[in-house]
């Protein structure tokens, strides 16, 4: 403990010398003498102190109740090794952890935030804000990182990354429209980048009214009771994502256009590896999959469920049920050049309700029933309604669906 003491101690010193002559430091300690040079017992006297430009260094121990951040340009910065910091919840409804409402440039750092009910953390309203290095768990109602009505801009946006939430009542990381804050505002042009998100009771990552505009990379999500990561809003990137072992789908694009999903891995997945899917009465239009993995999941590798002038390239698809399903009013979609391998039904599967979509130059093989399977019926290959063109596969389930 003493040699612990002299550590943040110094790094405290070196703060103070460091800073600029305008900005101070603000040190926060909760009564346990970790940092006896400490002016502040909680973290909201500090941050209620604090000016623009300030940083605030908080000590080891364990602090309670919800922290309200309004001052921009503020670096809050727990000390000590991971876990050692500590801001802890009664899990009330509504209640929230860290609050940045209307800030910018506010950096988050460091902390473990825990047992709150609403959101362990949560940035509303505001732009260029840094959330990065916190554990976020075991919200009581609902998340562990909410982002809403937040940032305009990719120049001015907000940043969370290297966080882990887990074990939260629903979502590890939320970006989108909060429901009791009126009038709505949507989340656009975040980045949600490098952070893990597993075992929460819906999905790890969800926009929801989120977007245009944000760019959810690098992440690992997992173990979620429902989907790694959940997409129901327009105009968002999702990449480089490992989303693997989740309830039902590892990525789930939903009544959504424009959205990009690309260089993914999914893996392992209850379902589907990748659904772009319309409900009754709503549009999944334009959205482009490609060079993703989708390898062992229980169903598709990739599904269209009623999506509409959509691209599936360019990706390898292996040992999943269909490698690529094409359901329920799928229209207008081209299915190109994707390797699909040792699916356990069929490789590619259109089926009765699928219409106009074109499926070319696929490498198919290896499926347990057909390479190329299509129940549709028009004026399209093989008296199907869609289109076949240069696939090479082995088996079908209607002649010249494959270029033997």
């Amino acid at each position: 403990m003493e040699l612990r003491r002299v550590a943040i101690f110094s790094s405290v010193l070196l703060c103070f010398s460091a800073a600029p002559a305008f900005a101070r430091t603000l040190v926060v300690d909760n009564g346990d003498a970790d940092c006896p040079q400490a002016e502040y017992t909680t973290i909201q006297q500090a941050v209620t102190a604090a000016e623009a430009g300030d940083k605030i260094l908080v000590c080891p121990g364990l602090y309670l109740g919800t922290v309200l951040v309004t001052e921009s340009n503020l670096r809050i910065e727990a000390q000590g090794a991971p876990g050692e910091v500590v801001l802890q919840g009664t899990g009330a409804v509504g209640e929230l952890g860290f609050q940045l409402l209307n800030t910018t440039g506010v950096v988050l750092q460091g902390f473990t935030v825990q047992g709150f009910g609403r959101a362990q953390i949560r940035i509303e309203g505001g732009s260029g804000n840094t959330g990065r290095k916190n554990v976020t768990r075991g919200a009581v109602v609902n998340d562990g990182i909410q982002v809403t009505g937040s940032s305009n801009s990719v120049a001015s946006a907000n940043v969370v990354e290297h966080n882990t939430s887990h074990g939260n009542k629903e979502d590890g990381i939320y970006v989108g429209v909060i429901t009791d804050i009126l009038p709505f505002h949507p989340a656009s042009d975040n980045i949600i980048r490098h952070n893990e998100t597993f075992e929460n009771s819906q999905h790890g990552i969800n926009l929801f009214g989120s977007g245009p505009g944000n760019v959810i990379f690098g992440n690992r999500s997992h173990d979620n009771a429902q989907r790694g990561i959940s997409n129901a809003s327009h105009g968002n990137e999702i990449k480089y994502n490992h989303v693997f072992a989740n309830g039902l789908n590892g990525i789930l694009v939903v009544n959504s256009s424009d959205v990009t999903v690309r260089n993914n891995r999914a893996e392992g997945n209850g379902s589907n590896g990748i659904a772009v899917t319309a409900t009754v009465n709503n549009v999944a239009a334009n959205n482009v999959v490609t060079q993703n993995l989708s390898d062992e999941n229980a169903a598709s590798g990739v599904l269209l469920n009623g999506a509409t002038s959509s691209v599936v390239e360019k990706n390898l698809l292996v040992r999943n049920l269909d490698g690529i399903r094409i359901f329920n009013n799928a229209a207008g979609n081209s299915i190109q050049s994707n390797y699909v391998w040792r699916s356990g039904r069929d490789g590619i599967r259109a089926e009765v309700a699928s219409s106009n979509n074109t499926i070319e130059r696929n490498i198919v093989v290896n499926s347990v029933e057909h390479d190329a399977h299509d129940d549709s019926v028009g004026t399209g290959t093989a008296g199907t309604a869609n289109f076949w063109t240069d696939n090479h596969c082995q088996t079908e389930n209607r002649l010249t669906l494959c270029d033997h």
